[in-house]
């Protein structure tokens, strides 16, 4: 496991455009898409379960559609967050693709992560 930095507010701004790219705007719409869902749902005793399953395939599909045109900024992202300083953007493209999952979700998991997006969520509300 590699070791990480702590993420800093230098950090937000390519988190932003990362997610930018990926679709923040797109993931809006799944949600309402769900909402509306819910209104015509007349089984509503599974409608929790569907709902769930719903917004899970239409966000991994915004995602799986999107993430190719921020690659470069994902492996920029991810070596600046790591420690070491002989991992950089080729070492890493150059990673098992398990390895590299691993250290998004190293990165993901981090408290500094979900502390910022508990804030940022707290704007669109």
């Amino acid at each position: 496991m590699m070791e990480l930095r702590t993420l800093t507010s230098k950090d937000i701004f390519p988190i932003c455009g990362i997610l930018r790219k990926i679709g923040i705007k797109e993931f809006k719409e799944a949600f309402n898409n769900s909402v509306e869902l819910a209104d015509t749902c007349k089984d509503k005793k599974n409608l929790d379960a569907l709902l769930g399953v719903n917004t899970v395939f239409e966000i991994a599909s915004i995602i799986i559609s999107n993430i190719p045109s921020c690659e470069r900024e994902i492996y920029t992202f991810v070596a600046s967050v790591i420690k070491d300083d002989d991992v950089g953007m080729k070492e890493l493209m150059e990673m098992s693709m398990a390895d590299f999952a691993n250290i998004i979700a190293d990165i993901i998991s981090k408290q500094e992560f979900k502390d910022f997006f508990k804030v940022a969520l707290k704007f669109f509300k």
